[in-house]
């Protein structure tokens, strides 16, 4: 028996995206945390170490991350080696981090904290350039998932699952 639909036309195949290294088009994610944005800037300068995500890092689970405002990067293996993923250059703005996404690939990374409410501030990150790629110790690749690594800062910071994305 033919398809009870066999007049319609077949599906056509969803066009996908070709990756683009237009600078022109940035990227914009945002997420809400229930601080202030001294606290929040705080939060992620000082205390990345305690919640970026393993599985976002070359050495994997034991990785040290930090930043400070020459460098981000991380320090594993098991020869405790250092792997600087960018560089941290200063900002005119009080309350934001520009990076220059080194490791492998090249993207500009503007996160930017701004009080949204007394005691709520919304913490954006524009990525100018290429997805920022991460190298595993084994030889590959994987696109840093922007999305899900400000959600693991978000709850950090005690903003809940439902809070933590912008309006």
């Amino acid at each position: 028996m033919d398809s009870l639909f066999s007049h319609a036309p077949e599906p056509e195949e969803p066009a996908v995206p070709a990756a683009s290294s237009d600078k022109s088009s940035p990227s914009i994610h945002v997420v809400r945390v229930p601080v202030e944005s001294d606290q929040a800037l705080e939060g992620f300068m000082e205390y990345i170490h305690l919640w970026w995500p393993s599985q976002f890092t070359s050495f994997g689970a034991g990785t040290f991350v930090s930043v400070d405002m020459e460098a981000i990067g991380e320090e594993g293996g098991p020869e405790s080696k250092w792997l600087e993923w960018g560089t941290v250059s200063e900002s005119l703005a009080a309350h934001q981090i520009n990076i220059d996404w080194l490791y492998p690939s090249r993207s500009s990374l503007e996160f930017t904290f701004v009080d949204v409410s007394p005691s709520g501030a919304e913490v954006t990150l524009k990525v100018t350039g290429r997805p920022a790629l991460v190298n595993r110790e084994d030889g590959s690749e994987f696109i840093i998932e922007w999305d899900t690594i400000l959600g693991f800062y978000a709850r950090f910071m005690g903003a809940s699952p439902e809070q933590h994305a912008a309006e």
